[in-house]
């Protein structure tokens, strides 16, 4: 059975987020909404899910605690990820907790890199160093 890529407490464990995953202001300002609505819409075999942008802009920014345990529901059955309702009271009580959590899994299970207010597809293959000559 599969698994969330980190624990639920550990949001500074996540993808490309170093030391400090900027919890506080990704909640208050559009970035949050934005990295979410980009990545609900790239989930392979859930596009119809999460494919109205805007939608999930809108459901992220003013009703988080819905929005990300519906999610917890929809990902943990597609990415075959055992799950208790324990753990979906917690997911609906801490939504920003939840948010940092799922994100990690969808950018780690889908490839996914942090672009600005996005999320892109990584790279397949580092570009070559070119030597430069004088």
């Amino acid at each position: 059975m599969a698994a969330w890529n980190n624990g639920f407490c550990n949001c500074f464990q996540m993808e490309e987020c170093g030391c400090v995953p900027c919890c506080c202001p990704n909640m208050c300002c559009p970035c949050m909404p934005m990295w979410w609505a980009s990545a609900m819409g790239q989930i392979k075999g859930k596009e119809e899910w999460g494919g109205n942008y805007v939608k999930c802009c809108l459901c992220a920014q003013f009703c988080p605690c819905c929005t990300f345990a519906v999610a917890y529901y929809e990902l943990a059955e597609h990415y075959g990820i055992k799950h208790t309702h324990t753990d979906a009271a917690l997911k609906f009580c801490l939504p920003l907790l939840s948010f940092f959590q799922i994100m990690d899994t969808v950018m780690v299970k889908e490839n996914l890199s942090m672009g600005f207010a996005k999320l892109v597809p990584k790279a397949s293959v580092a570009p070559e160093a070119t030597e430069m000559s004088r």
